[in-house]
Formats: C-alpha cells, sequence, structure tokens
C-alpha cells in the first residue's frame, strides 16, 4: 500500500468526530484530494479500503436528505437563522453527494489489474542412505 493510501483512509474514518459544521466541508476537502491522486487501478483503491467509506459517506448523506426533506414538508417553520445554515449544509451535503459519486463512477471505470501468484519452489530432500 501506498502511504497515502493508509493515511486517507485514516482521515476518512476520523471524519466523524468532528462537529458537524466542520465534518462535511472536511469530506470534501479529503474527497478533492483524491481526485488529485494518480491512481491507475482499481485494486488501489478497494486495497486501501478507501471506497468502502467513500460509499458509506455517499449513501449516508443521500439518504440524510431524503430524511430532511420528507419532515421538512411536515415540520412547522423553522427561524430565519436556523433556516439559512440548514440550507447550508443541505447544499453542503449535497456536494459531498455529487463529488463522491462521481468520484466512484471514475473509480469503477478504472481496469483491475489481476497478478498471477508465483508458484511455490517444492524442496526435494535426496535421501544418501
Amino acid at each position: 500500500k501506498q502511504w497515502y493510501q493508509r493515511r486517507v483512509r485514516a482521515w476518512m474514518v476520523d471524519a466523524n468526530e468532528y462537529p458537524a459544521s466542520i465534518r462535511t466541508e472536511w469530506k470534501l476537502d479529503i474527497i478533492r484530494a483524491l481526485q488529485g491522486l494518480p491512481i491507475s487501478t482499481k485494486n488501489a483503491v478497494e486495497d486501501s479500503k478507501v471506497i468502502k467509506v467513500l460509499k458509506k459517506w455517499v449513501d449516508n448523506e443521500q439518504s440524510s436528505n431524503s430524511s430532511q426533506a420528507d419532515s421538512s414538508e411536515e415540520s412547522a417553520p423553522i427561524p430565519e437563522e436556523t433556516e439559512e445554515r440548514t440550507v447550508e449544509e443541505t447544499e453542503a451535503d449535497r456536494q459531498v453527494v455529487e463529488a463522491g459519486q462521481a468520484l466512484l463512477d471514475q473509480w469503477n471505470n478504472l481496469k483491475e489489474v489481476f497478478k498471477i501468484p508465483k508458484k511455490k519452489k517444492k524442496v526435494l530432500c535426496v535421501d544418501t542412505t
């Protein structure tokens, strides 16, 4: 594994520990960094387990956005200041979903490289008695 794969995955896992106001921007920064990495095969992404975390991000953000949309129709009016913050957060969540999905699509188009394992050499014991 490349050092950056381990480091980025650690950052991705740690992102959930941040407050919601910072978490989404942190996720976007990580996705942008991943887009700039020279990844040429799908194996590198799967081996580092980054793709699993990114899929969870996209799925979680999509489900939270749809549940917020459903609940906003039924809820009472929200004060203007809170509404702006919610709109900003929803927009940031949408950006995470779009950027994450674009990266997943890009990675799905990468080719997988299959390595043929080397054959183990058999050691022959010769009995000289």
